[in-house]
């Protein structure tokens, strides 16, 4: 009698973030089902996952009884590369008991993960779905019930499964919504037909309407039923204008935490700031948005919140008294502005302002518009004359900020500096640039309060329509300090400065893991300079996410003497295309912190992080530039240079300013076993598959590829070799590229590609490896009479434990790979873990140890003779090839594309050099 079960991790949400972590957790899901285990993908760094993985068990052995008192475990754990794994929260069900339900199966069900150390507060939230069958039974087949998907979505806290020992306790969310101020005007006739909404697990409840009000009383208590622990966390509370009860106008918003909320049980009376969209925009434009912070200030509602066990609760509404407001103080917004530069190239030698405040921009109390500035090209310093025309300041009451609860802790709106453009066209409608947004809380009140001088990338506005698809906005230089005017420290004095000629020397490298732009998973990839008004820009290096520029870019700048008011150098990264460029990137360097002297030593402080946006209020970087940078007196150039400190000085016959480091002339061999499970492509099967191997390199002679495969399980077996020039300097050092294509009727078509660092092959370098290969096993010929020496393979494997030779490199700590990109979308993906495999043994439960001793040399040679007189060769019947190339050490890597991961493997590098030759020149 055969038994089978089958699980689906769906997905994962809230889970605990571990001490050290930041409140998020690097999260991975094991299965354990009757001694099998399987698991799915690590994710880096979140608190939610879209895990979709499918696990299928199978058990033809065991009895029926066994069957019925297994369990199924499925275990969360935040992934450490270092030190053991550190467990989340776990469940377990009955296989017995799955299979005695409807379907035999538990369907999309959410499952509390306890972690009983912890006690029964739930660490997290898994949606799974679980079925157990017996000979004769079938696993359900759905079909996508869009109405039961809407049911599972709306009430969540309703269709959690708790573990055993934990019950779902009722309670009642309340709010009290004593009154509203300063709604903006949403109708022709009267100023706002207001009303408040508050959302909580898809059910919501309404105040009646107050017509016709600016500043609405409501004195209502909104209530609803909660079952904790709640899967739902986000308490909604929205502002609407009602039109004649037919239907609404959305206002604003804010969101609350239940648990934070629960945790105090009482949230006493508080103001509570809401924000939308401009008026303006369109529903499509602000579906662009979707994941922004919406900029628009929009009211502000006095509320509180309570939370009991109540068993009767239900939906509904009733009048409560009125409550004393908050304490009121005065706050000094102080604005020093003195420059804006990078500011998009449409806008060169226009005129610009800027409005900050906070709260609404009717109240012109809390707004202040500074002088006109004139740009000289895509910059403006005017502002810097004097403080005449560059220091600002105004004054507004808010409530007080008390350390009672995060909610009277940020009784103060939004802090807000906008860049407008204005308008040329008499009447014409001057436009929002982009902005800098600050929260004032006791959190961060400390910092607004000291007044320091920064540059800050502006925000770009999305509806302005100023910046281009593409384009950045720009960066402005403040010093601005907030706080109650008597706390506030004595203003800074207006800074003094002349001007000088400057020399800055930019000397760009390389780049790695930088965003693919392109369908077939590259770039094309040039970077462009900028400060004060002058920019340049490198040579493209075409088709790959490894670009290597070994430029020199020099600008002639005019800067201010004072070290404080010096400008960034920013450098963006773009993808050229045959119309245009498409950007990729950007980072910055303050200029204050620049050498005059060239650096010859390169370390890992020069690797660059890539800004590619901006989540949650903190920038996003996908991969790293190698670049250091020169900012010279024009009459300290002649010391420099004398002295040895001014780098590298002659241009190449191009030119173009070459820093190309040495080089040696090399071969890099790559044995290439064969590749495994390549799904189908487009909806076509990948029959023909080709791989192409390079490193840097695409110019024919200097590129490897297979024959032409014939399955999506191909086993070439063939020895690749990559002629290259690789540095003497293992900073320097390129990546191995690997791409996957497929041959169709039109064409090669990509199917993804992977990127190995190549640094920990480099028999040069400071890492010691032990052989890998024992004596007597072989796979290529290696005789060569031209060459001098012979690398040895640059593979390990430790006695006590196979695992992957990149866990003993730095460089492999984080490894990245290229992702297949479509519809202009940029992203990255990471190498799933690989388990390692052992040689002979049972494993332990617990610590994944072999109990038997290996003799590693004497079952390696057993496999290859196994391999070598298969009949069957590579293929899906035949496993003992993939103990042969774990075992061997050969190296399982994953191609990603959007929707799926290739597999593929490859193996057994060394390098060869044909001459002890320095090249200098490229």
């Amino acid at each position: 009698m055969g038994f089978g079960v089958r699980v689906h991790i769906i997905e994962g949400r809230e889970f605990k973030g571990v001490e050290d972590g930041g409140g998020m957790s690097d999260p991975f899901v094991l299965v354990s089902v009757c001694g099998q285990k399987d698991q799915t993908d690590k994710f880096d760094k979140c608190s939610a996952a879209v895990f979709d993985k499918m696990m299928f068990f199978e058990f033809p052995d065991i009895s029926s009884k066994e069957f019925q008192n297994g369990t199924i475990r499925i275990e969360c754990f935040d992934y450490n590369a270092m030190t053991p794994n550190v467990l989340i929260g776990q469940f377990e069900f009955g296989v017995g008991s799955v299979n005695m339900r409807p379907g035999h199966e538990h369907h999309n069900a959410w499952i509390a993960l306890l972690n009983y150390e912890k006690g029964f507060d739930p660490q997290g939230f898994l949606k799974v779905s679980v079925s157990a069958i017996k000979d004769g039974q079938g696993h359900a087949e759905h079909g996508g019930d869009e109405e039961e998907e809407q049911r599972d979505e709306s009430d969540l806290s309703k269709l959690v499964i708790m573990p055993a020992g934990m019950k779902l306790k009722p309670m009642k969310l309340s709010c009290c919504v004593y009154r509203a101020m300063n709604l903006p005007e949403m109708d022709a006739i009267g100023h706002c037909d207001g009303f408040i909404k508050m959302t909580f697990g898809g059910v919501d409840v309404t105040t009646e309407v107050q017509n016709g009000q600016k500043d609405p009383t409501f004195l209502e208590e909104l209530q609803l039923p909660v079952m904790t622990p709640s899967m739902s966390d986000g308490v909604e509370i929205s502002l609407w204008d009602d039109d004649m009860g037919i239907s609404a106008d959305f206002i604003g918003t804010t969101i609350y935490s239940f648990r934070e909320i629960s945790d105090r049980e009482v949230v006493g009376p508080h103001w509570a700031h809401l924000y939308g969209w401009p008026e303006s925009a369109s529903e499509d434009e602000i579906a662009l948005v979707k994941d922004m912070k919406p900029t628009e200030y929009r009211g502000a509602a006095l509320l509180s919140f309570a939370t009991e066990e109540d068993k009767g609760a239900r939906v509904g509404k009733k009048k409560c008294e009125k409550a004393s407001e908050p304490e009121m103080v005065q706050y000094e917004f102080r604005l020093d502005l003195f420059q804006v530069a990078e500011l998009p190239e449409g806008l060169s030698d226009d005129s610009v302002y800027v409005k900050f405040g906070l709260g609404s921009t009717l109240d012109e109390a809390n707004w202040k518009t500074t002088e006109i500035g004139e740009l000289q090209g895509n910059s403006c310093s005017s502002w810097l004359k004097s403080k005449k025309v560059g220091q600002y300041k105004l004054r507004s009451s808010w409530p007080i900020i008390k350390k009672s609860n995060v909610y009277l802790e940020k009784q103060v709106p939004d802090l807000f500096v906008d860049l407008y453009h204005k308008s040329s066209i008499p009447f014409g409608e001057d436009r929002r640039i982009g902005f800098l947004r600050f929260e004032y809380n006791l959190k961060n009140a400390k910092q607004l309060g000291r007044g320091e001088i920064k540059w800050h990338p502006l925000t770009k506005d999305p509806f302005s329509g100023c910046v281009d698809k593409g384009d950045i906005p720009g960066f402005i230089q403040i010093r601005m300090q907030f706080g109650p005017r008597k706390a506030l420290p004595r203003a800074e004095g207006w800074p003094t400065t002349r001007s000088a000629d400057f020399l800055l020397r930019a000397h760009i490298y390389q780049g790695k893991d930088l965003p693919a732009a392109d369908e077939e998973g590259t770039s094309d990839a040039f970077c462009v300079v900028r400060m004060a008004g002058q920019k340049d820009q490198t040579r493209t290096i075409f088709e790959t996410c490894f670009p290597r520029w070994y430029q020199t870019i020099e600008l002639d700048v005019s800067l201010p003497t004072n070290t404080e008011l010096l400008p960034n150098v920013n450098v963006l990264l773009y993808d050229e295309d045959t119309f245009g460029a498409d950007y990729l990137g950007r980072f910055a360097v303050e200029a204050s912190m620049l050498s005059p002297k060239f650096k010859y030593e390169l370390g890992d402080e020069d690797w660059q992080p890539l800004v590619t946006g901006e989540k949650d209020g903190k920038p996003v970087t996908t991969g790293v530039v190698l670049a250091t940078f020169q900012l010279i007196k024009k009459t300290d150039i002649g010391r420099l240079k004398k002295s040895n400190n001014y780098g590298p000085s002659d241009d190449n016959p191009d030119g173009i300013l070459d820093i190309y480091p040495e080089h040696v002339d090399c071969i890099f061999e790559c044995f290439l076993v064969g590749i495994r499970d390549l799904e189908p492509y487009m909806l076509q099967e990948c029959s023909d598959p080709v791989i192409f191997v390079d490193a840097g390199d695409r110019r024919e002679g200097v590129m490897a590829e297979t024959e032409q495969g014939e399955t999506p399980n191909m086993s070439w077996k063939e020895l690749l070799q990559i002629p290259c020039e690789l540095p003497t300097k293992e900073i320097f050092a390129p990546n191995l590229n690997v791409r996957v294509f497929d041959n169709r009727l039109l064409g090669m078509a990509t199917v993804g590609s992977a990127s190995i660092p190549v640094a920990p092959y480099l028999s040069w370098n400071s890492l010691e490896l032990e052989p890998a290969i024992p004596e007597g096993v072989e796979f290529a010929d290696m005789e060569d009479d031209e060459e001098e020496d012979l690398a040895p393979p640059q593979d390990v494997l430790p006695t006590d434990r196979i695992e992957m030779n990149e866990t003993l490199h730095p460089v492999f700590s984080e490894f990245k790979f290229d992702t297949v990109v479509r519809g202009g979308q940029i992203g990255m993906r990471s190498i799933p873990d690989t388990k390692p495999i052992q040689i002979g043994g049972e494993e332990d439960e617990d610590l994944g140890e072999s109990t038997k001793k290996k003799d590693p040399v004497k079952d390696r040679l057993c496999l290859e003779k196994d391999w070598e007189t298969s009949p069957e060769g590579f293929s899906r019947s035949n496993p003992r090839p993939f103990d042969v190339y774990d075992v061997m050490r050969l190296s399982l890597i994953h191609i990603s594309e959007p929707t799926r991961l290739l597999s593929i493997s490859y193996a057994v590098f060394c390098l060869k050099k044909k001459k002890k030759k320095i090249t200098k020149e490229k």
